[in-house]
């Protein structure tokens, strides 16, 4: 019980408590600094990456901009917290050379289990380097299409259509179809009873989608094409319109294209069985 009294004397000694409450204190201070600097960079950053309105390809520079300045957050943040925990372990009193030394140690020992981590982190370096992926492109990777919402060292995010955040590991991501660069295709299939007038139905086709496409200006890159006959089936005979037009369009060109298809397809008397379009929307 005495050595209790001791100690709990020596705990609550003005001294020591003055002293508790000045560590506290640039604890505090130390953690408000960090979070103020990492919010801090990420305003400075943002606007120094932004490119000014009315530059030449002002959307392109824009996404290249969100995708830079997602990857210097992510190393002004670590770099940031990094140093203010370096910071701390100094005013608890800590050898902070020793515990780094330590922890290159115990990275050593455990290097065989960060090799995905490693694998992630290089993968999205180059990714970021060679700009094959920025935020705000739609793509098909890893089995998922989606936009990009984020691109770090560690990871890529991608919101689906239907609007569900997914994170891929950047290792992960050694092919994928950038769905937000060139031109797309318009497709749209049309099946017809086996035993349908297909060259009738093939000619009210094209007529309706070059009507269409010389409405549509800038928007369609590339002249209409034209399958009668892709597939023959159980389920009917398949004919195929395809129109190149710019990526943002597609989905829109695509309905309004089965919209028209569908009332002259009517109108010339043929039975239109079934509409599809491209596999995933836009």
């Amino acid at each position: 019980m005495e050595f209790v009294r001791e100690v709990l004397g020596q705990l609550t000694a003005p001294a020591h408590v003055a002293g508790a409450v000045r560590t506290l204190v640039s604890v505090a201070l130390i953690v408000a600094a960090a979070a103020a600097a990492v919010s801090l960079s990420r305003r400075v950053l943002d606007r120094l990456l932004r490119p000014l309105p009315g530059v030449r390809d002002y959307e392109a520079r824009l996404a290249r901009a969100r995708t830079l300045a997602s990857l210097a957050h992510s190393v002004v943040r670590y770099t940031v917290y990094f140093v203010a925990l370096v910071m701390i372990l100094r005013q608890v009193n800590v050898d902070a050379a020793a515990v780094i030394a330590s922890a290159g140690i115990a990275g050593l020992a455990v290097g065989l289990g960060a090799q995905t981590l490693v694998r992630d982190s290089l993968s999205g370096f180059f990714l970021l380097l060679d700009g094959s992926l920025q935020v705000g492109d739609v793509v098909s990777v890893a089995g998922e299409v989606g936009q990009v919402e984020q691109i770090t060292l560690r990871n890529t995010q991608i919101r689906r259509y239907t609007g569900e955040l997914v994170t891929i590991p950047n290792g992960e991501i050694t092919r994928f179809a950038n769905l937000s660069r060139g031109y797309l295709r318009a497709v749209v299939l049309v099946t017809l009873p086996a035993d349908a007038d297909l060259a009738a139905a093939a000619a009210v086709a094209r007529e309706v989608a070059e009507n269409w496409a010389s409405q549509q200006g800038d928007q369609v890159t590339g002249p209409v094409e034209l399958d009668p006959l892709v597939e023959l089936s159980s389920a009917g005979a398949t004919l195929r319109v395809a129109v190149p037009v710019l990526p943002a369009f597609r989905a829109e060109a695509e309905r309004q294209l089965r919209w028209r298809l569908r009332e002259a397809l009517r109108e010339a008397g043929l039975v239109v069985q079934a509409l599809s379009g491209s596999p995933w929307p836009l």
